[in-house]
C-alpha cells in the first residue's frame, strides 16, 4: 500500500472474479492467459474472451498490452496460434480501447531449465537448428519493462499495434561461445537431431516447437526496437553475467530473485 499498489486476486478461470479485479483500471498488461506447461492449454483463448468480456462491460480500460509470440500466420504451432487467436479477441472489444501485441521470440530464461542448462554446463548446448540458422533470443524482463513503457505513454487512439521483441540476435554456434565465456569452460553446439526425430513419433507439442524453430522466417527489428526503448534489451552475454550462469549451484527458480 505505501507504495501505491493494491492486490485484488485475479482469476481467469472464475469469471465472477472479474469485475473487481479491473474496475477502476485504465491501463492493463496481460502477461498471458495460459500457464508454462509441458502439455498445451487448450483454454488460453477462452480465458481471453472471458477477459475481454469483463474489460468491454467495465468500459473504462484504454490500453492493453498483452503478451505473445513472434511467428506467421498458420505457423503450425498450437502454442502459438492460440496466442494469435488471443490476439484477436483482444482487438474486438472495442470502446475506443487500444491493444499492443508484445510478440516475443525464445525466452533466454527458457535456457535456465533442468532439461536445457546441465548440457550446456557439461560443454555441449543441444538445439536442433543449423548452424547458420539466427535464432531470435527474448528477455523477459526486456518484455516488462517495454510493456512499462507503453502502458505509461498512455498507448494514444484506439487501434491494435502488433510489435515483435527480440534482445539480441544469434546463431547455436554464437549463443554455444557465450555460454562458454559465461561460464568459464567450453561448450560447442550440437544438433540434437535424435530428440527431433523422436519428438517427431512421440511429443507432437515439442516437435511443432522444434520445426518451427528451423523453418520460420519471422524477423525482429532490433536495432528499431532499441531506438524506441533505450536501454529496455538485454543482450545474451549480459543476461548470463548477471544471471549467474556461472554459479552451477543456482536454479531456474533463483531467477525470480534476479
Amino acid at each position: 500500500a505505501a507504495a501505491g499498489v493494491s492486490l485484488v486476486r485475479l482469476d481467469l478461470d472464475d469469471e465472477t472474479t472479474l469485475p473487481a479485479a479491473i474496475d477502476g483500471c485504465e491501463r492493463i498488461y496481460v502477461h498471458g492467459t495460459a500457464g508454462d506447461t509441458k502439455q498445451l492449454d487448450e483454454a488460453e483463448v477462452e480465458r481471453a474472451e472471458a477477459l475481454a468480456a469483463a474489460i468491454a462491460a467495465d468500459g473504462r480500460v484504454r490500453h492493453l498490452v498483452f503478451n505473445s509470440y513472434a511467428a506467421e500466420a498458420d505457423c503450425g504451432v498450437r502454442r502459438i496460434e492460440q496466442k494469435h487467436a488471443s490476439e484477436a479477441v483482444f482487438a474486438e472489444i472495442g470502446n475506443g480501447l487500444r491493444t499492443t501485441n508484445l510478440r516475443a521470440n525464445l525466452f533466454m530464461e527458457e535456457l535456465w531449465k533442468s532439461y536445457t542448462r546441465p548440457a550446456i554446463l557439461k560443454g555441449k548446448f543441444p538445439f536442433s537448428t543449423p548452424p547458420d540458422r539466427v535464432l531470435y533470443l527474448t528477455c523477459v524482463r526486456d518484455l516488462g519493462r517495454i510493456a512499462g513503457a507503453l502502458l505509461a505513454d498512455g498507448g494514444g487512439a484506439g487501434g491494435t499495434r502488433t510489435l515483435n521483441v527480440a534482445s539480441d540476435a544469434l546463431t547455436a554456434p554464437q549463443m554455444a561461445a557465450a555460454f562458454a565465456k559465461a561460464q568459464g569452460s567450453a561448450c560447442v553446439h550440437k544438433k540434437n537431431m535424435i530428440l527431433y526425430w523422436t519428438a517427431r513419433l512421440l511429443l507432437p507439442d515439442l516437435y511443432e516447437v522444434m520445426r518451427f524453430y528451423r523453418t520460420t522466417e519471422e524477423t525482429t527489428d532490433i536495432g528499431r526496437l532499441d531506438a524506441e526503448f533505450p536501454n529496455a534489451l538485454t543482450p545474451l552475454a549480459r543476461f548470463l553475467e548477471e544471471t549467474e550462469w556461472r554459479d552451477a549451484k543456482r536454479t531456474y527458480e533463483d531467477l525470480t530473485r534476479w
